[in-house]
């Protein structure tokens, strides 16, 4: 896989992420089917909100929001191939709207 190079050339998604990069992505990932406030995610990281989003985006190469709906999409996939629960059921479980997820 390609990793994307940023206008100030560094590259979206590389592997020395802070550690509280790193906590605040396990947060997003971890919690991605409840509901979750950027505030939150800023409190368990210890950061400032701006700090938090202009230094998240710049080294996964994505906002906290895109990877949050990733993660609800993924676990969205995964239930959909591995349980017989109804399509809506799904997506009410992981906080996705049905007309945003479909």
């Amino acid at each position: 896989m390609r990793r994307a190079v940023r206008p100030n050339g560094r590259t979206a998604g590389r592997s020395s992420a802070s550690p509280w990069l790193s906590l605040a992505r396990e947060v997003l990932h971890d919690c991605a089917e409840d509901e979750l406030t950027l505030g939150e995610v800023v409190r368990a990281a210890g950061v400032h909100p701006i700090h938090f989003t202009r230094a998240f985006r710049q080294h996964f190469g994505c906002t906290p929001g895109d990877y949050l709906r990733r993660c609800r999409l993924e676990r969205a996939t995964d239930l959909l191939r591995r349980s017989a629960l109804a399509l809506c059921e799904r997506g009410a479980r992981l906080r996705l709207s049905p007309t945003r997820a479909i």
